[in-house]
């Protein structure tokens, strides 16, 4: 059977372009610093999401 995520190390030079559904071909491997992209004002959203529910705000509003 043949693998359905391509090896990294078979593309080509230039690096694929970011769509979105697109399957991570690398998971935890380390990624090149060619293809690395974004940065911390852009990746801000995501890195604060997780950190932030409903039931903070109101915990943190009634224990005022």
């Amino acid at each position: 059977m043949a693998p359905t995520i391509p090896d990294p190390t078979t593309q080509a030079a230039t690096p694929p372009v970011d769509r979105a559904g697109r399957v991570e071909a690398h998971g935890i491997d380390f990624i090149p610093d060619a293809e690395r992209h974004g940065r911390a004002r852009e990746l801000f959203a995501v890195w604060a999401a997780p950190n932030v529910s409903y039931l903070s705000l109101v915990v943190g509003g009634a224990s005022s």
